[in-house]
């Protein structure tokens, strides 16, 4: 399923992240800002005028964000896809058969974020051919509740006493925290 706004956060980190854009950089909020040559929409067809990235992800700001994606590029959001975790299985002790990669998919085949098919703005906001599973965003909100350090999810039984947990692998979804 789409993963829509919470995306978002991965386009925010990357921008971020690189040094492209700072958190008070403004980028144009009006509605209907071309992304790939069609109009994007905001929320309600809302438009915002010169707005910082702070205020755009406060607000979801549809057209700031596909702008934001495209002038980062596709090798950029791919990166950042890669260090958050797409394009491959969760690290869970599932059957392989049970669980899905998060990524762009062309039918049922995952492919790379740089592909040509692949409308790296609306990826950007969590569109185009964009399909997650649940666990992955949720691993996108610890990574950044974590100061970035993105932690292999664990699986445990059922209990009714709490439990030491379990030590974690971890690595780094971003370098500034």
């Amino acid at each position: 399923m789409p993963p829509a706004s919470t995306f978002k956060v991965v386009t925010a980190t990357a921008a971020i992240d690189t040094g492209a854009f700072s958190p008070e950089s403004t980028v144009d909020g009006r509605n209907d800002v071309p992304i790939s040559g069609v109009p994007l929409q905001n929320d309600e067809n809302a438009s915002y005028g010169q707005i910082s990235l702070t205020q755009a992800l406060a607000k979801s700001v549809n057209t700031v964000w596909a702008q934001v994606a495209e002038r980062l590029g596709k090798p950029t959001m791919g990166r950042y896809m890669d260090r958050f975790g797409f394009n491959r299985k969760p690290q869970l002790d599932y059957p392989a058969g049970e669980m899905s990669a998060s990524g762009e998919y062309a039918g049922p085949r995952l492919i790379a974020p740089t592909s040509p098919r692949v409308d790296v703005g609306r990826m950007g906001i969590g569109q185009d051919k964009l399909a997650v599973v649940p666990l992955q965003m949720a691993e996108v909100a610890a990574a950044v509740a974590n100061h970035g350090r993105l932690m292999a999810p664990t699986s445990r039984g059922r209990s009714s006493t709490p439990k030491a947990a379990p030590s974690t692998r971890s690595r780094r979804a971003c370098s500034r925290s």
